[in-house]
Order: C-alpha cells, then sequence, then structure tokens
C-alpha cells in the first residue's frame, strides 16, 4: 500500500505540534508523563521567583513552580507542582529562599509536627527570607549606629585633649600637683612624728599592757571568788531590803492606823484636843482666861506693890482700879 504525500505532510505536521506542546511544557516545568499534585501558596512579593523553579524539602527537589499570576488584590500566586507521594502537614509553610550567593531562588518547604495533612489545591502558608542586601543592611545598621556614637566619643574626646593642651589648664595642673606634693610632705612630717612619739613611749605603753594583763590575770584567777562575794552581797542587800521595806510598811501601817484613830476621836469630841477643836464654849473660856491673864501681868508689872509690900504699921486698902495705860511701855518711849 502506497501511502500518499498528503499523508506523510499530515502526519509530520501532528508530529511536530505534539513536540512543540510537549516542549514548551517541559521549558515550563510541566511533566505530562507523570502524576503530579497542584498546591498553591500567595505571596505579597516573589522575591526572583519565576517558573521552572524548583521546590525544596530538605535540600531535596520534590517539584517545581509551574505557573505564577496575580489575583485581584494584587497578590502573586504561585503554582506549587508537587510529587504525589509528598504528604504535606496542615500549617506547613512554603517559603522563598536563596540557594546560593549567586541569588537562585527556590521555594523551601517547611513541614509542621501536625498529624493532619493537606489535600491536593490547598493553599500552603507563606513567608519570604531575607534578601542578601536585607540581611547585610540588617547587620550593618547596628554597626553603623555604633561607630557615630564611637565618632561622637572621639571627638568628646579630641575636645578634651584640647582643653589639657590650654595653657592655663596645664598651669592649673601643675599647681594641683605641687599642692599634692606639699600635702604629701606634711603626711610624712606627720607621720615621723608619730612614729618618734611611739617609740619614746614604747617603754610606757608596754608597762600599761603589762599592768593591764596583770589585772586581767587576777580577774581571770580570782573569778569564782569574786563571783561568790557579789552572790554573797547580793543574797545580803535582797535579805535587808526585804527586811527593812516591810517594816516600813509595818510601822507606815500602825502610824497612819494611829492617826486614824486620833483623828476620829478629835472629830467625835473626845478628848481636851477634841473638845477644843469642837466645843466653841471652850475655845471662848480660854480666850477670855488669856485675856485676864495678860491684865493681870500688865498690872503686876505695874503696880507691884499691889501684890508684894511691907507695913509695919498696917495700911489702908485701896480699891482695886483696872489699869488703862501701860506706864512701863510709856517710860520707855520717853
Amino acid at each position: 500500500m502506497k501511502i500518499s504525500n498528503e499523508t506523510k505532510v499530515g502526519a509530520l505536521t501532528v508530529i511536530a505540534i505534539t513536540l512543540l506542546v510537549l516542549g514548551y511544557n517541559f521549558l515550563k516545568g510541566k511533566d505530562i508523563f507523570t502524576d503530579t499534585h497542584d498546591y498553591y501558596a500567595k505571596y505579597e512579593n516573589i522575591n526572583g521567583i519565576k517558573v521552572s523553579n524548583p521546590v525544596l524539602y530538605n535540600g531535596f527537589n520534590v517539584g517545581k513552580v509551574t505557573a505564577l499570576s496575580l489575583n485581584e488584590n494584587g497578590e502573586v500566586i504561585a503554582t506549587l507542582t508537587l510529587q504525589p507521594e509528598l504528604k504535606i502537614p496542615v500549617n506547613s509553610i512554603a517559603k522563598i529562599a536563596s540557594q546560593d550567593l549567586l541569588g537562585a531562588k527556590a521555594i523551601v518547604l517547611l513541614f509542621s509536627d501536625a498529624r493532619t495533612y493537606h489535600q491536593e489545591g490547598d493553599t500552603l502558608q507563606s513567608d519570604v527570607e531575607m534578601s542578601l542586601s536585607e540581611s547585610v543592611n540588617t547587620q550593618v545598621l547596628p554597626v553603623k549606629a555604633k561607630a557615630e556614637k564611637l565618632l561622637g566619643t572621639m571627638d568628646s574626646i579630641l575636645v578634651t585633649v584640647q582643653t589639657i593642651l590650654n595653657p592655663n589648664f596645664r598651669n592649673n595642673i601643675d599647681e594641683s600637683f605641687s599642692s599634692i606634693k606639699r600635702s604629701i610632705e606634711t603626711l610624712e612630717k606627720t607621720a615621723t612624728r608619730i612614729d618618734t612619739l611611739v617609740k619614746f613611749q614604747s617603754a610606757r605603753f608596754a608597762s600599761i599592757t603589762l599592768n593591764i594583763e596583770s589585772i586581767t590575770s587576777n580577774l581571770k584567777n580570782n573569778n569564782q571568788k569574786i563571783t561568790d562575794i557579789l552572790t554573797n552581797v547580793n543574797q545580803i542587800s535582797d535579805s535587808i531590803t526585804k527586811i527593812n521595806f516591810i517594816a516600813t510598811i509595818d510601822n507606815a501601817n500602825r502610824a497612819i492606823a494611829q492617826v486614824a484613830s486620833i483623828t476620829e476621836k478629835i472629830n467625835n469630841g473626845q478628848g481636851s484636843l477634841g473638845l477644843l477643836v469642837n466645843d466653841d464654849a471652850l475655845y471662848n473660856h480660854i480666850n477670855q482666861t488669856a485675856a485676864d491673864l495678860n491684865k493681870l501681868m500688865v498690872d503686876l508689872r505695874l503696880n507691884p506693890k499691889r501684890y508684894v509690900h511691907l507695913s509695919l504699921f498696917g495700911g489702908k486698902n485701896k480699891k482695886y482700879k483696872e489699869p488703862t495705860v501701860d506706864t512701863a511701855s510709856v517710860k520707855k518711849s520717853k
């Protein structure tokens, strides 16, 4: 059977188209001859990820990025085509990371400890590793801040050095050192005097120390005797204190009882003092008697002959007249 040229051209055309499709899919990272599972991840910035970049787990290539697209929120959706036997735990992360220093990118899967797994078509959590420039900036910025602070400190040090190099400041420093030197010389002289005093008085200090040691030795040797003496004195003083205190209290009680008895008798009008305190008539009589006695003494002083006289022939009895004036007092005043 003879095949026509048209049939050959048609067959070659189909083969060419098939090879073109397969090659295009291969270049896009798709493998139409093996079974795969697709997963998705959302990124605000894909940071250099391209179609056909590998997907790695523990450094092992488990798939490829087969598509990149934008959604309505401006996020980039990456399609991850992975091997069907790979089970991805829930809460795992698809992180964009650098493969080498040249900037090659890949998506690294970071599995969680969950016991449940994602199903085909699920959207994984995403993360982006800092780029080399960002990492360098993160480490360089603190160094830069420290360098700026160090430069400020060095500037302050230079200002201080310039101040020190000022002639007036040097003169002040020289004067300060001179004052310190004089103070040290004074301290040395004082220390020398103290050393001399101690040297001359060392014998006396030794004698005083020996006396103190002797006293303390005697006290130590007679410690028991001193304790016994103090105990006896304490017992004697306690006994005397108790005896005197008890006797004093008894005497005070008896005295108070006697005073109370006397006071009660006086208040009741018993005895002379009680009558004198409570009987107004007795008080008045005593006052009257005292007044009469006073008059008698005055008359005896003024008219002694009336009471003591000698008469050989007898005399005429004169009538008594009460004295009105103390003539002795009148004569003394003249």
